[in-house]
């Protein structure tokens, strides 16, 4: 190990790869992807937000890739801000388009406002759901055990009375 490679290597927190498969795909994003401007294109083609990632790392990640292309290669300002709109899900993407930002920067920025406002609003809806429940309607687990062995204990009786009646019947017509 020599050079750029070796100092990448040093850089590189203890136990951060678990194993040599991981690494492999580490090395190669880092210096086979980042050196093939074509494999670059790709994968900013191909940048989506990731459930479960907050808008900072994305946009972090989103820039990293966009800021690796060559110039003579780059998407212009407002294609990557297109672009940018176009790696969230259909609610964020709208409340974004709404805004209608010029620049990438004042996007990535007002999209950790729009963020924080929609997780906002699913919480106050999820609260306005709880209280909405008619404490009538809501059954305790214990009081639905109660009603649903009273209506088998209900069908066992008419069938029981419906064998009694068959075998009844069965008898008298053996009379007759």
């Amino acid at each position: 190990m020599q050079g750029k490679f070796k100092s990448w290597f040093k850089t590189l927190p203890d136990a951060s790869i678990p194993h040599f498969q991981q690494f492999i795909k580490v090395f190669l994003d880092r210096w086979v992807v980042r050196q093939n401007p074509f494999l670059i294109i790709e994968e900013y083609n191909q940048l989506k937000r990731l459930l479960g990632e907050i808008v900072q790392q994305f946009s972090a990640r989103f820039n990293q890739v966009y800021f690796l292309m060559l110039v003579n290669i780059i998407p212009p300002p407002r294609s990557a801000l297109l672009h940018y709109l176009d790696a969230f899900d259909l609610e964020m993407e709208l409340q974004l388009r709404e805004r209608n930002l010029a620049t990438l920067e004042e996007m990535q920025n007002s999209a950790v406002d729009v963020e924080a406002n929609m997780l906002i609003r699913r919480e106050t809806l999820k609260e306005e759901e709880m209280n909405n429940i008619d404490p009538e309607e809501s059954t305790s687990l214990e009081v639905k055990l109660d009603i649903l062995a009273s209506a088998v204990e209900e069908m066992m009786q008419r069938i029981t009375k419906r064998n009694e009646y068959s075998e009844t019947s069965s008898f008298l017509s053996q009379w007759s």
